[in-house]
């Protein structure tokens, strides 16, 4: 059974842009995996930590064959890892060469230690949803649309740059 999968990337350090390419890339070769569609790359103010750089940050549209949520989210955390991502000795929302957060797995809810669907703050990122709402306009998350989620936030757009106090 094949189910549609969304994957939120972001980095802010080295090649911000080039790493979200080749991390998009590199998730839709992971095995069972097509690529369907990849939002535009937006270039957003850093949250809960601001005293970094900007990211940019995108959204990727999969068809996964055959996964568990777990079992996907593990494989994103290994390749984040092979990716340069490192996590000890850095603040939470800290600076990273690459972030890959599993957003939605078809229409799955669930929560354990591990895995948390949706993701649980992605209803309040304009970053994931404005790039979310671009891709699969009319894709619901828990009865709404990534749009209807937006009209509630404080958040702005200029071009492809995202604010969000």
């Amino acid at each position: 059974m094949r189910e549609e999968v969304f994957v939120g990337l972001g980095s802010n350090l080295g090649k911000a842009q080039e790493n979200v390419a080749l991390a998009a890339e590199a998730v839709a070769d992971l095995p069972g995996c097509e690529s369907l569609r990849l939002s535009s790359f937006y270039e957003t103010a850093p949250q809960d930590y601001p005293d970094q750089p900007w990211f940019i940050n995108a959204v990727l549209m999969l068809s996964v064959e055959d996964s568990e949520p777990p079992v996907f989210l593990a494989r994103l955390l290994e390749l984040e890892q092979r990716l340069g991502r490192v996590r000890e000795g850095v603040p939470r929302f800290g600076p990273r060469r690459i972030d890959l957060d599993l957003l939605l797995f078809g229409n799955r809810v669930l929560t354990t230690p591990f895995c948390t669907l949706p993701h649980p703050r992605m209803l309040k990122r304009a970053f994931v949803l404005c790039p979310l709402a671009e891709i699969a306009p009319e894709y619901l998350i828990l009865g709404k649309t990534a749009a209807e989620y937006l009209a509630q936030l404080t958040w702005h757009r200029e071009g492809l740059r995202i604010f969000q106090p």
